[in-house]
C-alpha cells in the first residue's frame, strides 16, 4: 500500500511540473467560476423561483435533480444539489453556498487526482 501511495503522489508532482497553468485554470474555473455561476442559477433564481409557488420539499427536489443533471457524477450532484438548496433555505446567504460549492469541488478534484492513474 505505501507503494501505491507513492505512485499516486508522484502521478501528481508529475502532473503539476507538466501543466501548472491548465492546473490552477482546470481549479480555478471548478473551484471558484463555476460553483459562483451555478449557485446564482439553481439557488437565487431557480430555487427562490419554484419556492415562491410549492413547498420547500418539491423545490428541493426539482432545483436538486436539475442540478444533478448538469455534474458529470449525478449521484454527488443530486447530493449536493440536496445539501446546497436546503443550507440556501435556513440561511439565505449566497456567499455561504459559494464557499461551501467550491470547497467541494476542491476535495473532489484533488481526491480525483489522487485516485486516477
Amino acid at each position: 500500500e505505501a507503494a501505491d501511495a507513492n505512485d499516486k503522489i508522484l502521478y501528481l508532482k508529475r502532473m503539476l511540473q507538466s501543466s501548472i497553468p491548465r492546473f490552477i485554470f482546470s481549479l480555478g474555473t471548478m473551484c471558484v467560476l463555476a460553483p459562483i455561476i451555478e449557485e446564482i442559477f439553481f439557488r437565487r433564481f431557480l430555487f427562490v423561483a419554484l419556492r415562491k409557488r410549492m413547498a420547500f420539499v418539491w423545490a428541493l427536489g426539482i432545483s436538486a435533480a436539475l442540478f444533478a443533471i448538469v455534474h458529470p457524477n449525478m449521484a454527488l450532484g443530486a447530493i449536493g444539489g440536496i445539501y446546497l438548496g436546503y443550507v440556501y433555505e435556513k440561511g439565505k446567504s449566497l456567499p455561504d453556498n459559494i464557499l461551501i460549492h467550491g470547497m467541494a469541488n476542491f476535495t473532489i478534484s484533488v481526491v480525483s487526482m489522487l485516485v486516477r492513474r
